[in-house]
């Protein structure tokens, strides 16, 4: 008995010595854009920026969870004839969000890391620039997409990130349309 008990003291001392809260800064820029099924226009989408800050929970020397929340300029810039049924020629889209991801981390190799998870987005401010379309657009006030990435963790706790994410919900109310964005990031945990 005595030895299963320390066996066990020992197996539990191990795991929570890999266990370990990390806190940190994250800034990034944002290539962005609304797509839909059946998009035939040209996009060009938003070029943005992402701040703010993270927590990790290492439970392993090869899993953590991390989350996140981050204001992001997100939206895009389109050339078409017809944009969800309204006849415009140029269209700019700004919409700017509070995202709040929730991140499977997977160590793959030294300072290597791929993760996956899904993002609520809250919609903080949104604008609409159009020529020859006069009508307010209305918005949707949240998203949930999906986050898909990568990066590298130097040891001095800077680390660098790329990650694409794809909305789930149609952004414009009554269209198909729904965000995604590629993301690269440079951050610091402490």
């Amino acid at each position: 008995m005595k030895r299963i008990l320390a066996v066990i003291i020992f197996m539990l001392s191990v795991s929570l010595s890999a266990q370990e809260f990390k806190f940190g800064v994250k800034a990034g820029l944002n290539v962005s854009g609304l797509i839909s099924s059946n998009d035939t226009s040209d996009e060009n989408g938003r070029l943005g920026y992402a701040i703010g800050g993270l927590a990790e929970y290492r439970m392993s020397d090869l899993f953590a969870l991390q989350t996140e929340v981050y204001y992001s300029l997100q939206g895009t810039k389109r050339n078409d004839r017809e944009f969800i049924l309204y006849p415009i020629d140029e269209m700019t889209i700004e919409l700017n969000y509070l995202n709040v991801p929730l991140l499977a981390k997977f160590y793959v190799y030294e300072g290597v890391n791929i993760y996956a998870g899904p993002q609520v987005s809250f919609l903080v401010s949104s604008s609409s620039q159009a020529i020859f379309f006069s009508e307010e657009v209305e918005y949707e006030s949240t998203d949930i997409g999906l986050a898909l990435g990568g990066g590298y963790e130097f040891e001095n706790g800077l680390f660098l990130d790329a990650r694409y994410n794809l909305g789930f919900k149609e952004v414009i109310e009554n269209s198909e349309y729904v965000n995604f964005f590629v993301q690269l990031g440079v951050g610091y945990k402490f």
